[in-house]
């Protein structure tokens, strides 16, 4: 992510209720310290980083178009979050960002479009 232009900041996001946030125009990443305590620091700090990835290009958030196969459970477990907390216009960054903070092999992947777009 630094090599990519972006700064993380391990401090409350400043959107209310946010656990991470992306700022596109200032590069700018937000992890909030609680995440640490709640056991959910990797999988917050995966799906934020999915969406500087998903921003990198063009400054705007577009899906990759990652192929990201997860349990149905999972699955099932996603769409509800996305139904109840997301506008429908944010479903397909938000899903694969959801998707993906899952994967074993998540770094590698993000790293990868990190250094091919960024």
């Amino acid at each position: 992510l630094t090599e990519a232009g972006y700064k993380v900041k391990i401090e409350k996001p400043p959107m209310q209720g946010a656990y991470g946030l992306v700022n596109t125009k200032t590069k700018t990443m937000w992890i909030a310290p609680i995440t640490k305590e709640m056991g959910i620091f990797r999988t917050t700090f995966l799906h934020e980083s999915v969406h500087a990835a998903q921003a990198c290009k063009t400054g705007k958030f577009q899906p990759i178009g990652w192929n990201l196969k997860v349990d149905e459970a999972v699955r099932v477990s996603i769409e509800s979050i996305l139904y109840r907390q997301y506008p429908t216009n944010k479903f397909e960054i938000e899903r694969e960002a959801f998707l993906m903070q899952g994967q074993p092999d998540a770094i590698t992947k993000i790293q990868k479009v990190l250094k091919e777009n960024c």
